[in-house]
């Protein structure tokens, strides 16, 4: 199809013959077709914006997730080696393992109704008749008996086991304390 002056045009047939003498008017859009097109183009440039900002959004939190991933397998490599070396470190300063990983249950009474709650000790230990619990640490903070939610883990297990003692373990340091409450 070409187009002549003023907007008329001329059909040809496939095979490039000249068909009949035909023309076709084009008639300048209407500012209110022009409005409505300016609208569409908008509401479609909006959409194409929101449908890629959801994909980098959804690539971010991916690549956040693997992130976090790789750090939680580290803390647990790094766990995971600090207890098998306070194994050796308690043996050698004359405790015998008579456990890992022991499960106990306590009960807190809430508003007068009991409310039955799980703890797991890393190690239960025994030396010269005595038994002892022993949460393994690593890192900077956690072996520290200061720090609050070792000091509560420590707390809460004597008084859930207050006939055994109470070891922590800085499986990185290598040292245990005893830790007594008053």
């Amino acid at each position: 199809m070409g187009h002549g002056p003023s907007g008329v045009a001329s059909v040809a047939r496939a095979g490039g013959r000249r068909a009949a003498a035909r023309t076709v008017r084009f008639r300048p859009h209407s500012t209110a077709d022009r409005r409505h097109t300016e609208a569409v183009d908008a509401q479609l440039a909006i959409i194409v914006g929101l449908v890629a900002l959801v994909f980098v959004l959804v690539g971010l939190l991916s690549k956040a997730r693997g992130r976090a991933g790789v750090a939680s397998r580290r803390r647990n490599a790094r766990a995971q080696r600090g207890e098998a070396g306070a194994e050796a470190l308690v043996a050698a300063h004359g405790y015998r393992i008579c456990g890992r990983q022991v499960g106990y249950t306590g009960t807190v009474w809430v508003d007068g109704a009991p409310v039955d709650f799980g703890i797991r000790v890393d190690l239960l230990l025994e030396r010269d008749g005595i038994p002892y619990i022993a949460e393994v640490k690593t890192g900077d903070l956690a072996p520290d008996p200061r720090h609050g939610p070792t000091r509560r883990q420590l707390r809460e297990y004597a008084a859930l086991l207050p006939d055994h003692g109470v070891l922590l373990v800085d499986a990185e340091a290598g040292s245990i304390q005893e830790i007594e409450f008053s």
